[in-house]
């Protein structure tokens, strides 16, 4: 089963080691209460950026869209 797509340049794996790195997670331990809480608040704040671009990114495709219209329009 896949998850919705990564951005470009977004390697889901990396993020993940860097989080808690292979052996922390295989032996279940290692977490540090601080730690987690702010990887939990950089998961917000991302989420927050992705969310932004995912609206800018429609309002930009839909700008094009109608330009594209108009000119279609203007050129028949």
């Amino acid at each position: 089963m896949q998850g919705p797509p990564q951005p470009p340049g977004m390697d889901l794996n990396y993020v993940i080691d860097q989080a808690m790195p292979r052996t922390q997670r295989r032996l279940g331990g290692g977490e540090d209460p601080q730690r987690v809480a702010a990887l939990e608040q950089q998961v917000v704040q991302l989420q927050g950026q992705v969310s932004e671009l995912a609206e800018r990114l429609d309002f930009a495709e839909r700008t094009l869209a109608e330009r594209r219209e108009r000119k279609l329009g203007a050129g028949q």
